[in-house]
């Protein structure tokens, strides 16, 4: 064996039959005896030891010298190969050779695509997955004893991450993932072996002064031995999306004429128009349909409604066995806090609010209703809505209109009779032209 080759046994194939060599200290192969005619591939295993300091590639030159019972000896021509040393493909800047006594730590990302926590074959791995190695005894993040630099890598494009030259400790693994569209799976599932299950849980961590959510594989003890399996498997985020729409479902209006009902369908602007005559004391009931409509993909619950009743409105708790009035006049319902809402339903709540007119509060009724409160066995967010923060632009928040109008004019209807001249018989009718007018 040349230099810089370590010999890691052999083995022959004759007559169709595989046979293997132990490892000794030379690479010296005993053959049994061939008949004429007979053929004996022989592969020889080797490995390349450790490169010289500063020094990444070599030429290494071997042949191959047989000697027969009878004393004959041939030998091969000189074949030579260009060895360059390359790192390991896991996208590490701090991969080296390994230091006699030292260990790895190494692992995987996968997308658990059934989102069973068990990675099978067919499921994709994830490169350019940020996995950072910390001590846990200091909470700094490991340096490479070679270069010095941190342990901070990225997945290859097989998923595959290496820590290697590390010393007997406690370590922590943290990955850095889209947290926006992914969440870690199940951590270690029940009944899935090692090397096919997940060990990250998610949590806040701080790195260099920054805190962000990440997957995290705590307490990793070397003591002896290299630690496999350290792996992290994602699904896909699952969206949480709440969305509020109020409407105005009917007005009733009581006065000294009596009570008059205009009904709406679903109407986000309803208006009612008032005699002026009668308005100075008309009672307003105006009714408020409130919707409530998962639009994502995990089921939730609405903890609690808020309604931003405006000032010159009343609350009536008989009329409201759903709703309470809280501080600065606000309004909350609770009443779906326990009704689970699956993807795609809608559940409503009614409210309904009074107001006695005058002759100067006529005008626009602007009623602002919001989710107050959301949540979910998943501790998702909702995706594009934070509860109660008012922000018109949510879908969490909606508002409905009344105008409340005055008739200020009386309508006049003009019935025309034109005078007509029939001839009928020789006799003739004349109608005379009437004009009648009549007020509403």
């Amino acid at each position: 064996m040349p230099e810089g080759l370590s010999y890691r046994g052999a083995t022959y194939v004759i007559k169709g039959k595989k046979y293997e060599t132990s490892i000794g200290n030379t690479a010296q192969i005993e053959i049994p005896v061939m008949q004429v005619g007979e053929t004996v591939d022989i592969t020889i295993k080797a490995f390349v030891k450790n490169s010289e300091e500063n020094k990444h590639q070599r030429t290494i030159t071997n042949k191959v010298k047989l000697t027969a019972e009878s004393g004959i000896e041939l030998e091969t021509n000189e074949i030579s190969h260009t060895i360059v040393e390359k790192l390991e493909d896991t996208g590490d800047s701090t991969v080296t050779e390994p230091i006699e006594g030292t260990y790895k730590i190494t692992g995987l990302a996968w997308l658990d695509e059934d989102k069973d926590g068990r990675r099978d074959e067919t499921e994709k791995l994830l490169p350019n997955i940020e996995v950072i190695l910390v001590n846990q005894e200091t909470g700094k993040i490991v340096t490479d004893p070679v270069t010095g630099m941190n342990k901070i890598q990225k997945t290859n494009q097989n998923g595959v991450y290496t820590f290697s030259n590390l010393v007997p400790g406690k370590y922590i693994v943290v990955f850095l993932y889209d947290t926006a569209n992914y969440d870690v799976t199940a951590y270690r599932k029940e009944g899935i072996i090692e090397d096919k299950n997940s060990d990250v849980i998610s949590m806040g961590v701080t790195i260099k002064g920054e805190t962000k959510l990440a997957g995290v594989a705590n307490s990793i003890e070397i003591l002896n031995n290299d630690i496999t399996n350290i792996d992290m498997g994602l699904v896909i985020k699952q969206k949480f999306d709440l969305r509020l729409d109020k409407t105005v479902s009917k007005v009733t209006v009581n006065n000294s004429k009596g009570t008059k009902t205009y009904e709406f369908n679903d109407a986000k602007l309803a208006k009612v128009d008032l005699d002026a005559k009668t308005i100075e004391g008309s009672t307003l009931v105006i009714e408020y349909k409130i919707k409530v409509t998962n639009e994502g993909e995990v089921p939730g619950y609405v903890k609690k409604i808020i309604d931003y009743m405006p000032k010159d409105m009343k609350f009536n708790s008989e009329l409201n066995i759903e709703w309470y009035e809280g501080e600065r006049g606000n309004l909350y319902c609770s009443s779906l806090a326990d009704v689970l809402l699956q993807p795609g339903e809608t559940k409503e709540v009614t409210l309904i609010l009074t107001k006695v007119m005058t002759n100067d509060n006529t005008g626009t009724i602007n009623n602002v209703a919001e989710i107050y409160e959301a949540s979910n066995d998943y501790g998702i967010i909702d995706v594009d809505s934070t509860p109660a923060n008012k922000v018109q632009n949510e879908d969490d928040i909606s508002l409905a209109d009344v105008i409340i109008g005055v008739k200020t004019g009386e309508i006049y209807v003009y019935i025309v009779i034109t005078l007509v001249s029939i001839a009928m018989l020789g006799i003739g009718i004349y109608f005379i032209n009437k004009k009648v007018l009549r007020k509403i």
